[in-house]
């Protein structure tokens, strides 16, 4: 229907279906190998919003038992190749993140890089934060990379909402142990604005991202 608003897991299967997903990278984000390098991912583990599967191949590689899950279905079926080609097992699942009910009291680490900034309302990441505590272990460990605010050499994020993670977190039963600032890598990242800079670099650029950790009270 004309004038009908793309959910973000619409948006996620177009982008996917195009091979036009600026954050697939075809190799884990370099932030994500320092945390499984730092032995920070541990035990079973789940990541939500897996698309290709990049991440959760990198945590099988370090020897956890990943459950991995994505709504595209796009995504999806590119992530079990991947899986399958780097010879390492995960669970690779095409669902709706916010109910998580089959995984209750599962999980020791969960590791959101970049979904909990594309849900719509702050509803929606009530319910995912919540979902997460269910399906989570008291003491595991929430370590979420959202978009951040300012700029990297004056690339920035677009429609940035005032970041809800200090409220939203503890409300869902997570204490927040860390906020800091850091950045991705996007590919094909285009000039959306007049404060862009006026020309783009060919290849990935950083973008000024928050980084959370985060423990799962009982």
């Amino acid at each position: 229907m004309t004038g009908t608003r793309m959910s973000p897991g619409q948006i996620a299967e177009m982008v996917y279906r195009a091979g036009a997903a600026p954050w697939d990278l075809g190799e884990p984000q370099p932030i994500i190998c320092q945390l499984v390098a730092l032995g920070a991912v541990k035990g079973n583990v789940l990541d939500p919003g897996c698309g290709t599967g990049w991440h959760a191949i990198e945590y099988a590689r370090a020897g956890c038992s990943v459950t991995a899950l994505d709504v595209a279905p796009t995504a999806v079926h590119r992530a079990r190749t991947n899986a399958r080609r780097a010879g390492v097992t995960v669970d690779f699942r095409q669902c709706d993140v916010t109910n998580l009910d089959a995984f209750e009291g599962h999980f020791d680490t969960v590791v959101d890089a970049k979904l909990y900034d594309n849900l719509d309302t702050a509803e929606d990441r009530l319910r995912y934060a919540s979902a997460l505590h269910r399906a989570t272990r008291p003491g595991a460990r929430l370590l979420m990379y959202g978009f951040g605010p300012g700029e990297v050499n004056g690339v920035h994020n677009h429609l940035l909402d005032e970041p809800d993670y200090e409220t939203v977190l503890p409300a869902a039963g997570f204490a927040i142990t860390y906020i800091g600032q850091t950045t991705y890598l996007l590919k094909g990242f285009e000039r959306i604005c007049a404060a862009c800079p006026q020309q783009m670099p060919d290849g990935p650029v950083h973008i000024p991202m928050t980084e959370i950790h985060a423990i799962r009270l009982t």
